[in-house]
This record gives C-alpha cells, sequence and structure tokens, in this order.
C-alpha cells in the first residue's frame, strides 16, 4: 500500500473541518450541531438550500403533507436561539407524522430565497411559513396571536409552536401529542 500523497492528506483535512463525511459511494454535508442544531436534529428536519428547496417542498405536497420551513437570517443569532428549543420540540415531537413535515433554511446561506414570498411577517426573524396543497409553493406565513417578537411568541414556555402545527394540519394530531 502506498502511502498518501500530500494531495491526499489536504483533501482530507478539508474534509474534516468542513464537516463533510464520505459514505459508500456518496458524499454528503452534515451540519456540525449548534443552540439551533442539536444533534439529531437533522434526523427530524431537512436541511434547505435554494438548490433542494422547491422539490423538497413540492415532494411534501405530492405525499399529502404540509411542510413547515424555519427561514433564519444567520446561523445562530439570538433571535434564532431564543426560538429552537420550541421549534427542536415540535419538531421532534411530530417526528413520523403523516401529516406534517419541517424543513430549516439559512437565508445567508440560500440567497435565492431572500424576498417575497420567504420574508417574514410583522413579527421579526425567525419566520416559520408552512407549505400545503392549499398554499402551493407560495406558502403562508404563521398568523400572530400577541404582540411579541415571533422569537418570544414561538419560543420555550409558550403552547403557541404547537398549536401554529395543529391548526394548519387539524387538531387530529395522530396521536403524537397531548391535548392542548
Amino acid at each position: 500500500m502506498k502511502p498518501p500523497t500530500l494531495q491526499h492528506l489536504l483533501l482530507l483535512t478539508v474534509l474534516l473541518l468542513t464537516g463533510t463525511t464520505t459514505t459508500t459511494a456518496q458524499t454528503r454535508t452534515r451540519p456540525k450541531p449548534s443552540p439551533i442544531h442539536p444533534d439529531g436534529h437533522w434526523n427530524y428536519c431537512t436541511k434547505l438550500t435554494h438548490e433542494n428547496f422547491a422539490t423538497s417542498v413540492q415532494a411534501a405536497m405530492d405525499a399529502g403533507k404540509t411542510m413547515f420551513v424555519r427561514f433564519k437570517r444567520v446561523r445562530d443569532e439570538a433571535d434564532d436561539v431564543k426560538q429552537a428549543p420550541a421549534w427542536n420540540t415540535v419538531v421532534q415531537e411530530f417526528e413520523g407524522n403523516d401529516k406534517v413535515v419541517f424543513g430549516d433554511v439559512t437565508v445567508a446561506e440560500a440567497p435565492l430565497l431572500r424576498g417575497p414570498p420567504h420574508n417574514p411577517g410583522a413579527g421579526g426573524w425567525p419566520t416559520i411559513r408552512y407549505y400545503n396543497a392549499e398554499t402551493g409553493l407560495d406558502g403562508a406565513s404563521y398568523v400572530q396571536k400577541t404582540s411579541d417578537r415571533i422569537c418570544v411568541e414561538l419560543g420555550p414556555g409558550t403552547k403557541y409552536m404547537k398549536e401554529y402545527v395543529l391548526d394548519v394540519i387539524g387538531k387530529d394530531d395522530g396521536g403524537m401529542g397531548e391535548e392542548l
């Protein structure tokens, strides 16, 4: 067996530093854990980019599901961190539900997703929109229930994040959670 070349060592270093892993016959990027994306987050939620956004949303709609998408401005911004625990709890709680799937997109990393119809509502960032057969690829915005910023209203200690999902998919949550 020949020793690795300098080119191989540099490639390996880049792969290790960027979090890219090689699996059989494919290479994929695994986002690093953060307060917004804890370990296991990507088991429950799809990482969306401008390349896969429309196809992921369309696939959910074709399957008769609603896709909730959290739009964040940049990775780990303070408002995103405030809302993350409630989002992550709901995403995990509804795992396997036949009516709903979830996605995350960082707009700074997907510049083609800026502007209408992806702008936040009056409550600011991060914003969560949903997409289903009724809304199509334009989606629909969350309608605020309080005067709080969206990161607070849909944040930990409130029931609004789960209510939002249940209001859109219907109160019958398929046994995925307790009654409100």
